[in-house]
């Protein structure tokens, strides 16, 4: 048997508006945690210390497989949070199998 890696979504996100974003960040708790889904990093400051970041916001959530990620970013559960993310901000996110 072998062994599944874990899947984090990373995400970096610039909200249009603060005020419905934080309608989103209400309602995509409940859908992560429903997936087995860890907040490790949710909107934290951030130091640059090489390089160039981009100033936005970023999220990095722990799921038990990248399959358990894909299942919540697809799932009906998320599809309602998700729409009022990509209505009211742009951004990327990835997800990327690790430790």
């Amino acid at each position: 048997m072998g062994y599944e890696m874990a899947g984090y979504l990373i995400g970096l996100v610039v909200p249009d508006d603060a005020e419905i974003y934080k309608t989103y960040s209400e309602q995509v708790t409940a859908s992560v945690a429903q997936y087995d889904g860890e907040y490790m990093v949710r909107g934290g400051d951030c130091e640059v210390v090489e390089g160039e970041w981009p100033q936005k916001k970023m999220v990095i959530i722990r799921f038990p497989t990248v399959a358990r990620a894909q299942e919540w970013y697809h799932s009906p559960e998320y599809a309602g949070p998700k729409a009022i993310r990509q209505k009211t901000s742009m951004g990327d996110l990835v997800i990327v199998e690790g430790a």
